[in-house]
């Protein structure tokens, strides 16, 4: 990958897109972002969105209905804790949010509707943000600050309201790194990434054409590109956090090395006629295409 690649990745991960908002609306999702908006406005905080609504967004230009969750994840950027909290008095008196007992970082809407607010910025720790929550709950944050930075697009919903939406490939570096922290409650991530990496190639096949020609030349089927793809953004989204990338690094390695094992191809898999080798050949193509990126990046 050259350096007027990453350019060109820069301008399409940074200019705004236009989405139809009505499967926002239909789930009551929509007003409970403009309240989030309006506070963290007032109190001059930026967020993103991820987890499903996020994947929902980009799906769209499919027709790919899959929210199946009523939770929803914000990504906060918050430099100290005693904003956090202010955040949290806000959302309960100005739009009348309440608290979850058991976690401080879960917050109900007026109409029930989860919202996880996932403040980054706070305390860094050999690449990751700990923070220790009143109760039982302990979060590592990895990769928030650099999807933030680098994969966090403006998206203009049809109501006129801008939100900073994660991509696709930042989905994919928060949902490995979820599912390595809690391996035995978070198989649902890998699910996700199959079906992003199942659709990715046709959500994105101009971006792939004009940018990453060279694929076309090898002899690999247009999934295992579009994998190749992603680990080629994985390493420009991650640069220059060795630790991130490094960690990425090791949890696709290690699946790979288990092989016919691997917990996480068997994940891939469940529901398709892939075999557990196709999962495996994904994951690999993801590897090559960081190592490529890595390459580039060192040049």
């Amino acid at each position: 990958m050259t350096l007027v690649v990453w350019k060109q990745q820069i301008k399409f991960m940074k200019k705004s897109f236009k989405i139809n908002d009505t499967g926002l609306q239909q789930e009551g999702l929509n007003n409970l972002l403009i309240s989030l908006e309006r506070v963290f406005t007032t109190l001059d905080i930026d967020f993103y969105i991820i987890g499903a609504i996020a994947r929902e967004v980009w799906f769209q230009a499919l027709n790919i209905k899959t929210l199946s969750t009523r939770d929803v994840d914000i990504a906060v950027y918050i430099a100290e804790k005693e904003k956090f909290n202010k955040l949290k008095i806000e959302l309960q008196e100005k739009e009348k949010f309440t608290s979850s007992t058991t976690n401080e970082f879960v917050m109900f809407s007026p109409t029930g509707i989860q919202v996880d607010l996932l403040p980054f910025g706070d305390i860094e720790i050999e690449g990751k943000v700990m923070i220790t929550s009143s109760g039982s709950t302990k979060i590592a944050l990895n990769g928030f600050r650099e999807i933030y930075d680098k994969a966090a697009v403006p998206v203009e919903f049809e109501n006129g309201h801008n939100f900073k939406v994660c991509t696709l490939v930042g989905i994919i570096i928060l949902k490995l790194i979820s599912y390595d922290d809690r391996p035995e409650i978070r198989q649902k991530d890998i699910k996700d990434i199959a079906l992003i990496l199942d659709n990715y190639f046709d959500l994105e096949s101009d971006f792939i054409y004009d940018n990453h020609s060279d694929l076309f030349e090898a002899n690999i089927n247009l999934t295992n590109i579009a994998a190749r793809v992603i680990g080629r953004q994985i390493i420009q989204i991650s640069t220059p956090s060795k630790d991130l990338v490094k960690r990425i690094e090791q949890i696709l390695q290690t699946e790979i090395n288990k092989h016919h094992k691997s917990k996480m191809a068997e994940l891939m898999i469940q529901g398709t006629d892939n075999s557990i080798e196709d999962a495996i050949s994904l994951l690999k193509e993801i590897m090559q295409g960081i190592s490529e990126g890595n390459n580039n990046v060192s040049n």
